[in-house]
């Protein structure tokens, strides 16, 4: 595409060039139409039973052959379905796997270490990750509560609460004492 475009406009078709890794299924194997293995994100999102997950196979242009074996893996790797994780959790879930972790531990250059991996893409992580992403809003609305900025319904409301030095460490010192 480089060299064909840039024979025929004379310039270069794009300034920036982004390498991302392959998304395989949790077997390591490329995710393919062919093989049937393609998770869609719209399904992990918002959940999906395994009768759907068969149906969508069929809709394909698949081999009656490779569809029983497509249907074989899904009932292996999801006997229930793909559960409902969200958009959060998803995004969450594809930034830890493309960062490996190096930019907590500062290890390398993230945009050098990134680009060669490959992500298997495994359900029961991205669902540990909805659960982690609801802890985080769970502590959020309880931080947000205690300091009265919010009612137990998750509403906003006025508040008096003017947050200063002191007033935080009086209030965290408990908690770090309890821990």
């Amino acid at each position: 595409m480089v060299f064909f475009g840039n024979q025929l406009t004379g310039k270069m078709p794009f300034k920036e060039v982004f390498c991302h890794p392959m998304v395989r299924d949790a077997y390591g194997r490329k995710m393919s139409k062919s093989l049937g293995n393609v998770i869609d994100p719209t399904d992990v999102i918002t959940g999906q039973n395994l009768q759907k997950l068969h149906n969508d196979l069929r809709q394909g242009n698949l081999p009656e052959k490779e569809i029983a074996k497509a249907e074989d893996g899904q009932k292996k790797l999801y006997p229930k379905g793909i559960p409902q994780c969200g958009t959060d959790a998803l995004r969450f879930a594809l930034a830890n796997y493309t960062s490996g972790g190096e930019w907590l531990t500062g290890g390398g250059d993230v945009f050098a270490d990134f680009a060669g991996r490959d992500i298997n893409m495994e359900i029961a992580r991205v669902e540990g990750y909805r659960k982690f992403c609801n802890k985080l809003w769970n502590a959020t609305k309880f931080c947000l509560f205690r300091m009265d900025l919010v009612t137990l319904e998750g509403k906003r409301q006025q508040s008096s609460f003017v947050p200063n030095k002191s007033h935080l460490v009086s209030f965290l010192l408990p908690i770090l004492d309890a821990i």
